[in-house]
């Protein structure tokens, strides 16, 4: 690390740079003298940075939605992005939005990583959506396993990141560094700057609060479909309770998850939530090599032993270029150890919640009797059957609500097969699709002979091709976890007519077969 700079003098001098042009052309206009503000914000996590830039419409000038823009000072690039929108008012000034790579991030995907790193996934991810990757720290961490239903990208990288500095207690800052997706292991972002009473600083703001994100009671409750009522479970502060009064986080956490799991994240959420919340906002000369994700050495004799001598994690940076000069504002979230030490209570009780009660977890198929002038097997057979021929269990009901799914809601039955994994078709019928299929993995399609189509996903292993008649008695493949699955299962899904995502009409497979045998 460098020597720590402090400047006591007034702000020092930069040559600032706006280049705009087309991101296919090799050519650039200079709008360095025709800018009359411009606002460059990075952020430590949440997104981008952001671009804002200012001036007066002039003959010959132009610039449009997509056009490429970077930001120099002294010959540094400080921001390559991209205009993402466009004002002009009345009186012919004209404000642009820019954004970097990070933008294209925040677009929606499923992925199933195996066995990646974080720095693995970030270029998964950027070679799927054509961004620019320069260094990328290598982590030396191997995620098992993490599956993203239809969220962001970003999310998908912001959890790989999570996952690593839980398992190795190292933290990473992800970026966008001069037009490349960057990587860097936090330790090694550290300002050579120090920010204080005599040096940069023109002066701050500090604040604390109870008013957002603070929480002394944490409810977490799983619905409990068997009982119709939910199982809550509590960790609070009692001393704190007494002194704030209660602020109560509630949430539904899934039904799959143990009652030590939810323990556990009841007990974190209240560690991370019982504190009063610190913020403060520093405003400074600028200094264009300090942005979000860095730490930075801040001596306030006034605040004692919150910045007297401390390191803070710049959480955002706005710097701003107007006629006023060059100044910036940081903000910081600061932590005292000693908020974190305290006494907590948990209990556990059960609470009226609005649950429908599922199919038994654990059903012996008992095999239907033949109709009169039916054999077992008959291609022709309307009836239906369950797609496991020993004891299953059901894992998760037809139509439940959650994120988890792209749709909003759960589309099919799962099921999970106990003494065997064989999965069979539930009707006769011609088999129409048996490959595999983005977020379904492996599976087949079953056009049945009474109109309907059945789906069978995520199945290690297939039995049958495409054109084959099948009937109750025809192995389909076996049960896994291919596709976006969590855990070893079968997700089946009825359809009528034909195959559509969402089906429309809702039909519940396991009702209706029930009532089809």
């Amino acid at each position: 690390m460098a020597e720590n700079i402090i400047y006591n003098y007034g702000a020092p001098k930069y040559n600032i740079e706006l280049l705009v042009g087309n991101r296919a052309e090799s050519k650039e206009h200079d709008l360095s003298q025709s800018v009359k503000k411009i606002s460059w914000e990075t952020k430590r996590v949440g997104g981008g940075a952001k671009l804002k830039f200012s001036l007066l419409k002039t003959e010959g000038m132009g610039f449009w939605e997509g056009d490429m823009v970077k930001l120099l000072a002294d010959g540094k690039v400080l921001f390559v992005g991209y205009i993402f929108e466009k004002t002009k008012n009345d009186k012919e000034e004209i404000t642009a939005i820019c954004f970097d790579q990070l933008r294209y991030l925040k677009a929606r995907q499923s992925y199933n990583f195996t066995g990646l790193s974080a720095d693995g996934i970030i270029r998964k991810i950027s070679a799927d959506f054509g961004l620019r990757c320069g260094d990328l720290d290598g982590t030396g961490y191997v995620i098992p396993s993490l599956i993203m239903d239809n969220q962001t990208c970003l999310d998908a990288i912001y959890s790989a990141l999570i996952a690593t500095a839980k398992a190795t207690g190292r933290s990473y800052y992800f970026y966008d560094s001069g037009g490349y997706l960057r990587l860097t292991a936090a330790t090694a972002l550290v300002s050579p700057y120090i920010l204080g009473d005599e040096s940069f600083t023109r002066g701050y703001s500090y604040v604390t609060s109870i008013n957002e994100g603070v929480y002394n009671y944490i409810k977490l409750v799983r619905p409990n479909d068997m009982t119709g009522s939910g199982d809550a479970y509590v960790a609070k502060s009692p001393a704190s309770i007494n002194k704030w009064g209660m602020l109560q986080h509630y949430e539904r956490v899934d039904m799959d998850l143990n009652e030590a799991e939810i323990r556990e994240m009841t007990k974190t959420l209240l560690l991370k939530d019982n504190r009063l919340q610190r913020n403060l906002t520093l405003h400074c000369l600028g200094i264009p090599q300090i942005r979000g994700g860095q730490s930075v050495k801040i001596q306030i004799a006034k605040m004692g032993d919150i910045a007297a001598d401390n390191f803070l994690t710049v959480e955002n940076a706005v710097h701003n270029w107007d006629e006023n000069g060059y100044t910036m504002d940081l903000f910081f979230t600061v932590f005292r150890e000693a908020d974190t030490d305290f006494a907590y209570e948990m209990s556990g009780f059960s609470e009226y919640i609005d649950v429908v009660k599922k199919e038994p977890k654990a059903i012996r198929v008992k095999k239907k009797k033949p109709s009169k002038g039916h054999k077992d097997g008959d291609s022709d057979s309307k009836s239906y059957n369950y797609p496991f021929h020993g004891n299953y269990r059901v894992s998760t009901v037809f139509g439940k609500k959650g994120r988890s799914w792209s749709c909003g809601w759960h589309t099919g039955t799962d099921y999970v097969g106990i003494n065997s994994k064989d999965v069979y078709a539930i009707c006769s019928g011609r088999v129409s699709f048996a490959g595999t299929k983005s977020s379904y993995g492996k599976c087949v399609i079953v056009d049945h002979v009474d109109g309907y189509v059945s789906l069978y996903a995520h199945l290690s292993s297939l039995s049958v091709k495409r054109g084959q008649s099948v009937t109750t008695s025809t192995r389909l493949g076996k049960e896994g976890q291919t596709g976006n699955a969590r855990g070893s299962h079968l997700h089946l899904e009825l359809h009528k007519s034909v195959y559509k995502y969402p089906p429309n009409p809702r039909i519940n497979p396991h009702v209706y077969i029930d009532t089809h045998k």
